[in-house]
């Protein structure tokens, strides 16, 4: 039973502090996962908070939600918008910061939520568009995607702990959200043509893929409040970061 594995792990670990960085993210955009990415993403996310409050040493709570979670709002993303996910994957996270927030209000957890755009770096994996961009350019094969129009904020995995960290334990108020994201868009297409020149091998089949259904065209994210709450701010270029 996971519930019961987790409120083992959550006492046997004594936890003041808890990061929850766990979910399922591949196949986002597929309508058939939804019922998985809200049972890994939401339900997880409830039991792990209600666990660890209960076990009564809790002081901070951090939640990695995902810019997923804004969806069709208007651009900049701000954390004072009201979410409008278009995929499971959105829908599920945004389910997970809605209970942590309204936790935050009627228990008085000590929640922070830290809504991130894309985090890329060494050891990454997976369906993501960089590293299958990557592990293909350097196989000197040709890497199918779209038109590449669409407009992306990648963030350093260095950068996004930085952050994590930070909110762990500078002293911000319950139910606290904020952005972290290198506050600069890329398109993909210019962002793929720049990696075959760095690696000097591979090719790009532009339009070779359609765009997923809810796929937004730009994700841009204002950091102001982590700057001001945290201190924080990204420290790593994405040309150092490639």
């Amino acid at each position: 039973n996971r519930r019961v594995a987790m409120r083992r792990a959550v006492r046997i670990a004594r936890a003041g502090i808890v990061i929850h960085l766990a979910g399922l993210a591949q196949g986002g955009a597929d309508p058939r996962r939804l019922e998985a990415m809200i049972r890994t993403n939401t339900d997880a996310t409830r039991h792990l908070l209600d666990e660890a409050l209960a076990g009564g040493r809790l002081r901070r709570f951090v939640f990695t939600g995902t810019s997923s979670e804004y969806g069709a709002a208007p651009i900049p993303f701000r954390e004072s918008q009201r979410l409008r996910p278009t995929t499971p994957y959105g829908v599920s996270k945004a389910g997970a910061s809605l209970y942590c927030l309204a936790a935050a209000v009627t228990a008085g957890a000590p929640v922070v939520i830290l809504r991130p755009s894309l985090i890329y770096g060494p050891g990454q994996v997976g369906e993501n568009f960089l590293p299958s961009l990557i592990r293909a350019v350097v196989r000197g094969e040709s890497f199918r995607m779209s038109r590449g129009l669409q407009r992306r904020d990648f963030l350093f995995v260095d950068d996004a702990a930085a952050g994590i960290v930070r909110a762990a334990i500078r002293p911000v108020p319950p139910g606290t959200v904020m952005n972290l994201a290198s506050g600069r868009e890329v398109r993909l297409r210019d962002l793929a043509k720049r990696i075959i020149r760095m690696v000097g091998k591979g090719r790009l089949d532009l339009g070779a893929v359609t765009p997923s259904r809810g796929d937004p065209e730009r994700v841009v994210m204002d950091t102001r409040l982590a700057r001001r709450l945290l201190g924080w701010r990204p420290r790593v270029s994405l040309e150092t970061g490639l």
